[in-house]
């Protein structure tokens, strides 16, 4: 049967469906096992009907292969200049803007060129699939995450280019390419996969005979868990009960008693000669559990784990109906149980033969009753299923309350009548199971029986029952008494079970949808420590892969060398270790790592006792998450990088292409008059002389404020800009600007509109003389002669407004948030100039916490307009 969470997640799962691509893998134990040539044959197949892309294929030099591109379109790839050398990628935006049907990538564990938008190319793939393109891709069976290190100890050769296991998750269909061994050690010596000498290698490596059956096994057993999973997904769709034999899958039911344990081993053993899964499920059906029962229960738990079984509690009413819905959810074909050491009669009366029932209602799984050797010296207490205990607060609750309303109907009994009044009884009787346990209503019960009989049954005042149909109500009202508050109290017991059942999942639920809302890396990891606190009451941190801090609450925690090299030792080796654990027990705290496709960080949890497998499960699912959305994160982050890194290149590029061309203009100006100053002829005639003198003269002006600029630019990348306030007239800075430019301006006409006031403002002189130089010396640039420059200065609520107005053309309306942008030159512009005096001068009125803005003005003409903090002397 489906719970709320089934379904959900089904919707989810159709949802995604339809808007995202599908993936198929074509599997292979090795490179030669002809992944590539199977993908090919199989894109002709589909070429007819859809529109299909081979995006990026690698041949290998192997002319078969390059054969099967004949007839398919494909991509040009990317090109990208890696330190000087010029390299080839698959181009992922070119594949996102033609949107084919399907598109062919190759080799799915490849890492990306530097400077690609992803690192690893099945992040590409990814993002094709979000755009809804279907993607065929190949893998061979070592660059998985889970299975690598395996393969590293089978070969003793390290796999360094991996893919999540999510990938094969979300893979629609895995296509295993498989060859025999011989074969392929064949197209290995006849050149096929490698060229001679390396194949000579090869096979003395990697391709050695046992390494290859090893590496088959592992593509076949991983093919066969993937038609597996694809199989209970189906079932869980169509709603399905199962199982579907199409694999074994063993399920023991693990209980308090010590006998567990020796079970948990049996389906262990019997788990390893057959190659299958298990499962170790304890299903909770009482409200109270004693203290020495959930310790035993603890490490029973806790062994399963340890030997490889997949831990999973819940809690039901009924212990067989619980066991058969995880067992089903599963698809397992058998389970295991414990055979009981006695039975009654009361066992049959009691419906605690639920060996015969589990038999019963199992339909196609199989049962498997074995009874534990004998242990001795060991004593179980039976966890008794209903209590008949309350609490001393319930029992004075419930016989005070009956007390209370046969006190009330006392002096009305003449006129309710005795009947009326054991109905008002009856339903005192039936609100208190709402707020005692069974104990207490049994009291009550008994107490409500006889005061009925006594106080209110004539004759009065007496047990005696004159009639029969009295003396029938009487037994009635308590029999209806007993069974009703017993079966309302069932009913809270079952509220219960299910609040405990559906409680991870809620958790879990609520723990994703805030992870969905988070913004960057810090976000996740408050989110996640927030959760744990939430749950769990756990003070816990987050130590980064740097070994930084992060903590949600601003708890502190003394991380000593000791503590440092345990927290590494459980990053690098993918273990949980400090104190409660098996690894480096003697920590002050527990360190589990978190790990998805790389060493992400390690969370640091302040126990004050061991956790339980519940808990334990919970922090592994919230810690799984985290790592997903963590990792996405951090891809986003490195894509980021690469973008700015990519920037930051180009404006190098044009920086230098820049300067190279500035400074050779002055130079080569210098360069020409200084040497025709050698003549002895052009020395006789004055005017020549000062001519080039004053060409020198101009041109290392110019490059002294090239060299200005750059200077000014560095300081404000660096934060390094320390203003030197004064008071100054801002008339008088104007004045002087205009003053330092009178050979730019040319015929240009310049009007002042000066601030009679002269206001004065805490300035720093140089700054602000420099940011008015440069937005006035651009406009000399900018503006064709006879044009009219307009400056006005004006005090407006307590600002200083500087306007700057031109009846030039103005600038298109594209380029104005761009203006004042680093080497930001407006297209067509005249040759010279760096591109950094308006973003100078905007960087040295920002520093005084001032604005500058502009904008084209009508009917033509731009205007810069300056606003700065005025404070009066």
């Amino acid at each position: 049967m489906k719970t709320a969470d089934d379904i959900l997640n089904s919707i989810k799962k159709q949802e995604d469906a339809k808007s995202k691509g599908r993936l198929k893998i074509f599997l292979g134990m090795c490179a030669g096992s002809g992944k590539t040539y199977s993908m090919l044959q199989h894109a002709h197949g589909l070429e007819a009907n859809h529109e299909l892309l081979v995006g990026y294929i690698e041949t290998h030099g192997r002319s078969e292969t390059a054969k099967l591109l004949d007839g398919l379109t494909v991509l040009a790839r990317q090109k990208i200049n890696y330190k000087g050398i010029e390299l080839e990628e698959f181009d992922l935006e070119k594949t996102i803007e033609l949107k084919p049907d399907y598109v062919l990538v190759d080799e799915l564990a490849h890492t990306n060129i530097p400077g690609s938008k992803h690192y690893k190319r099945y992040q590409d793939v990814l993002e094709l699939l979000d755009n809804g393109i279907n993607v065929l891709t190949t893998l061979n069976v070592q660059h998985i995450e889970s299975r690598s290190k395996t393969v590293e100890q089978i070969t003793g050769i390290a796999i360094n280019e991996t893919v999540p296991d999510s990938i094969i998750e979300i893979a629609e269909n895995i296509e295993l390419v498989d060859l025999p061994i011989e074969e392929l050690l064949q197209r290995l010596a006849e050149g096929k996969v490698y060229i001679p000498d390396k194949a000579k290698i090869a096979t003395q490596n990697f391709f050695k005979t046992g390494n290859l059956i090893s590496l088959r096994e592992m593509a076949l057993r991983l093919t066969a868990e993937k038609v597996e999973s694809d199989l209970v997904d189906y079932m869980g769709e169509k709603n399905i009960e199962g199982p579907w034999k199409a694999g074994d899958k063993l399920m023991v039911a693990v209980g308090a008693s010590p006998f567990s344990a020796e079970l948990i081993r049996w389906t262990r053993r019997m788990a390893y000669t057959m190659k299958s899964k298990w499962y170790a499920v304890y299903v909770k059906t009482n409200i109270n559990e004693n203290e020495k029962a959930s310790e035993q229960l603890e490490k029973n738990l806790r062994l399963a784990k340890e030997l490889g079984a997949e831990v999973i509690t819940t809690a039901d009413v009924d212990f067989v109906d619980g066991i058969l819905l995880i067992a089903r959810r599963h698809n397992v074909s058998q389970i295991i149980i414990g055979k009981p050491a006695k039975y009654n009669f009361f066992n049959y009366i009691k419906k605690d033969n639920y060996i015969d029932r589990l038999i019963q209602k199992s339909g196609n799984i199989d049962i498997y009753i074995v009874r534990p050797t004998e242990i001795k010296n060991t004593k179980i207490k039976k966890q008794r299923e209903y209590t008949f205990t309350s609490s001393r607060k319930e029992y004075l609750f419930a016989v005070s309350s009956v007390i209370i309303f046969a006190s009330i109907c006392f002096p009305f009994k003449d006129i309710l009548g005795y009947q009326s009044v054991g109905l008002i009884l009856l339903l005192n009787l039936l609100i208190l199971p709402f707020y005692v346990g069974r104990g207490a209503i049994f009291i009550a019960a008994l107490l409500n029986f006889f005061i009925w009989n006594f106080f209110f049954i004539p004759p009065i005042f007496t047990f005696a029952v004159d009639k029969l149909q009295d003396a029938l109500t009487l037994l009635l009202n308590l029999v209806i008494a007993l069974t009703s508050g017993f079966l309302s109290t069932k009913i809270r017991k079952q509220k219960y079970l299910v609040q405990i059942r559906e409680q991870n999942t809620i958790s879990m639920l609520n723990f994703t949808k805030e992870l969905g809302n988070t913004k960057n890396k810090t976000e996740i990891v408050h989110v996640t420590l927030k959760h744990i606190k939430e749950n769990l009451k756990i003070e816990a941190v987050f130590i980064n892969d740097t070994f930084e801090v992060i903590s949600s609450s601003g708890q502190k925690i003394d991380l000593n060398s000791k503590e440092i090299s345990i927290a590494k030792w459980s990053l690098d080796n993918k273990q949980m270790a400090g104190k409660y654990t098996n690894n480096l027990s003697d920590a002050k705290y527990q360190y589990i790592p978190i790990i998805s496709n790389d060493k992400i960080g390690l969370l640091c949890l302040s126990l004050d006792s061991k956790l339980n497998i519940e808990s334990e499960n919970l922090i592994n699912n919230f810690q799984t998450q985290m790592a997903g959305i963590y990792e996405k994160e951090q891809s986003r982050e490195l894509l980021q990088k690469v973008e700015l890194e990519r920037e930051s290149q180009k404006l190098y590029d044009t920086l230098m292409d820049s300067i190279s061309h500035e400074f050779r203009t002055p130079i080569a100006i210098i360069s020409g008059a200084s040497s025709t100053l050698f003549d002895d002829k052009v020395l006789d005639n004055k005017s020549v002389v000062s001519e080039l003198a004053q060409e020198i003269y101009s041109a290392s002006k110019r490059m002294d404020m090239l060299v200005e600029n750059l200077l000014d630019i560095n300081r404000l990348e660096s934060g390094m800009i320390k203003l030197n306030l004064d008071y100054y007239p801002i008339n008088e800075v104007v004045i002087e600007v205009i003053s330092q430019l009178k050979d730019n301006f040319g015929d240009r006409k310049v009007e002042l509109d000066l601030d009679k006031t002269n206001p004065q403002m805490i300035i720093d002189f140089g700054f602000i003389r420099q940011a008015l130089f440069n937005i006035l010396f651009n406009t000399c640039l900018y503006t064709p002669e006879n044009t009219i420059i307009k400056i006005q200065t004006k005090l407006k609520d307590k600002n200083i407004q500087i306007s700057i107005e031109d009846n030039g053309k103005g600038l298109p309306e594209e380029v104005m948030e761009k203006l004042f942008k680093k080497f930001y030159r407006v297209p067509s512009s005249q040759a010279g100039g760096t591109g950094l005096g308006l973003s100078i001068a905007k960087g040295f009125i920002e520093a005084h916490g001032g604005t500058i803005s502009a904008r084209n003005i009508l009917p033509s003409g731009l205007n810069f307009e300056i606003k700065l903090p005025v404070y009066e002397k």
